[in-house]
């Protein structure tokens, strides 16, 4: 239904303060935790992450459309203290109905 669609795409019933508090219970000091946000509150999960002590050692930027800016967010968090952070960026569509190459190659297991 729409209301539980509108739930699993924004953040209304797990908040930073819940996901890093299973992240704390549940990852050992050499774990990583995958988070994929909006780009606009990733911006304040990566603020939040540092002051409580973590960093993110990988950082991947979700482009809708060839030319367009990110929409999305994938960060892999740790505690290892000040790693340098790699970022990439993965660009979804080349054009209006062309998958990226990039893209397809990734997707290409799931399809026959």
């Amino acid at each position: 239904n729409k209301q539980e669609r509108n739930k699993a795409r924004h953040q209304l019933s797990l908040g930073f303060d819940d996901l890093l508090k299973a992240m704390n219970n549940h990852l050992n000091e050499d774990g990583y935790a995958s988070v994929l946000l909006p780009f606009n509150e990733h911006q304040f999960w990566t603020q939040y992450l540092f002051k409580n002590s973590w960093s993110i050692s990988h950082l991947l930027e979700i482009v809708p459309l060839k030319n367009k800016s990110a929409n999305r967010v994938v960060s892999l968090c740790t505690l290892k203290p000040s790693v340098k952070t790699i970022t990439d960026k993965l660009v979804i569509y080349e054009q209006q109905g062309l998958y990226s190459e990039r893209f397809s190659q990734l997707i290409s297991p799931f399809y026959l």
